[in-house]
């Protein structure tokens, strides 16, 4: 008789806390994991089963792992597939660095609207104006732009242009494109996303 081959058996490593080193383990026998109660444990626990995995036996948690275990929380791949393409827009969520730059504007446009010198000078309590005269502190909650670059306002150049006004060799950046991005960032988020940042607000969070 012809005997067949046996197929590799897949294997997977994961890290032994206890035996503080890397251990290998047979797809097929996957013990206690494969059990209904243990999936019925998983799907009741998830919070838990994340930080066991990611913290506990396999170590830091990698790609190849990610199949073991998304069968312990479904029946079918296609479930699996099905939840990761839908819960992948849940993860999109909007910089907390956006909703405290529009804080700051917010906070000053509210103030700005009951001054009265908004009935002299309606442009005072204007995004683009607001944004401009608090430029540095809301460059400061965002990394990717650093306010020593940016070349100062004209009316600081006019007035001041030894002080605020000075331009330096590290000035690259013209201010009025920068001041945009700050407009559309505020716009997209308290007027698109109104609810979102009502519900930020609500928090009382503090900056």
């Amino acid at each position: 008789m012809r005997q067949s081959k046996k197929k590799p058996e897949p294997f997977i490593t994961y890290y032994d806390q206890d035996a503080k080193g890397y251990r290998a383990t047979n797809l097929r026998f996957k013990g206690i994991a494969a059990t209904k109660a243990a999936k019925k444990f998983t799907r009741k626990n998830p919070k838990k089963m994340r930080q066991y995995y990611i913290d506990g036996i396999y170590g830091n948690f990698n790609w190849t792992q990610l199949g073991s275990l998304a069968r312990m929380y479904y029946d079918n791949v296609q479930d699996a597939v099905d939840i990761l393409v839908r819960g992948s827009t849940l993860f999109k969520k909007t910089p907390r660095s956006t909703f405290l730059v529009c804080k700051i504007i917010n906070d000053e446009i509210v103030k700005r609207s009951r001054s009265k010198r908004t009935k002299a000078d309606p442009d005072y309590a204007g995004p683009n104006r607001v944004i401009d005269d608090n430029l540095e502190e809301l460059c400061k909650h965002t990394p990717d732009i650093n306010y020593k670059e940016i070349y100062p306002s004209k009316l600081s150049m006019n007035k001041d242009p030894r002080g605020k006004g000075k331009i330096t060799k590290v000035m690259r950046l013209d201010r009025q494109p920068i001041i945009n991005r700050f407009v559309e960032k505020y716009r997209r988020l308290v007027k698109y996303k109104k609810r979102e940042f009502e519900e930020y607000l609500a928090a009382k969070v503090i900056r």
